[in-house]
């Protein structure tokens, strides 16, 4: 089996378990999986009419600000707690 697929059947059993247990939203799923399929269609499209420098600012300074925000902002349970 390819090494792609590993991750193909945990994830179709954790799908059938918590359907089973009504515990998906399905219109989350729907909303997500919309934007997915249409991001990675047009991602590779877009990227080819895109400096790579400008993307390279944009990565290079904004995640990592957006990391820092978050950290900050979420301190209730320690820097590296979710709660």
């Amino acid at each position: 089996m390819p090494r792609h697929f590993n991750g193909f059947a945990p994830g179709i059993t954790g799908v059938l378990a918590h359907s089973a247990l009504r515990t998906v939203n399905w219109q989350i799923v729907l909303l997500l999986g919309i934007g997915t399929v249409t991001g990675a269609f047009l991602g590779p499209l877009l990227l080819n009419h895109v400096n790579t420098a400008v993307l390279d600012r944009i990565y290079g300074v904004g995640v990592p600000t957006s990391v820092v925000i978050h950290r900050l902002t979420n301190l209730q349970g320690g820097f590296f707690m979710n709660g």
